[in-house]
């Protein structure tokens, strides 16, 4: 039986969500980062276009910035997140408890986990996760506690299948590339040159 006690800061709640939502955490920033140049590109180019640069720069400013402001907000309302928690693994199951209640689970009800540099996270469902930070692990408890992980959960160690929620920020990616390419391409239409039509001499 291994006994482990923590906390959760904002900074462990966001790294977790970090690793929870690869594809988000990864790819929005630099979409949203891309979307914000295609703004600042058009205003550059074309001051007349404000209204289409203003709208590519807060749709990149959404992506970039939103997903972080929204798990900060959730971090700071959700008041079970800020306790002190106590976790006990054994060959049965995990047990949790916190001020707020206790909970039991049989290793059965655990679908699978990552690992990353930080923390070790065990699913319940595609998106009920327990977070375990590593640093709050002593000296060899860490190693002790994925040979348990491993042994429990088997062949259902790092599977995951794409979410809705993944199938979503595919869509929202593609929809926000395609609105940066119009910027772009409106941005340089407007700014060429246009030759000046040619006239005829007659003799």
């Amino acid at each position: 039986m291994q006994r482990l006690e923590y906390t959760l800061s904002k900074r462990d709640f966001l790294e977790a969500q970090r690793a929870h939502q690869v594809w988000a955490s990864r790819f929005l920033p630099i979409v949203g980062g891309l979307l914000m140049l295609a703004g600042v590109f058009t205003l550059v180019q074309d001051p007349k276009n404000m209204g289409n640069a203003l709208a590519g720069f807060l749709i990149g400013a959404a992506l970039a910035f939103g997903q972080r402001i929204l798990l900060s907000y959730r971090y700071q309302q959700d008041k079970r997140l800020h306790d002190r928690f106590i976790a006990t693994f054994s060959e049965e199951g995990i047990e949790i408890s916190a001020s707020t209640g206790s909970s039991k689970h049989e290793w059965n009800a655990f679908t699978r986990y990552i690992e990353t540099k930080g923390f070790f996270l065990l699913y319940q469902g595609p998106a009920c996760m327990n977070i375990f930070p590593k640093g709050c692990f002593g000296s060899g408890e860490a190693d002790a506690f994925r040979s348990l992980v491993q042994q429990r959960l088997g062949n259902n160690v790092n599977r995951k299948r794409l979410s809705p929620s993944v199938w979503f920020f595919i869509v929202v990616v593609a929809v926000a590339f395609v609105l940066m390419l119009m910027v772009i391409r409106n941005a340089v239409r407007q700014s060429a040159p246009r030759s000046a039509p040619q006239t005829q001499s007659t003799n």
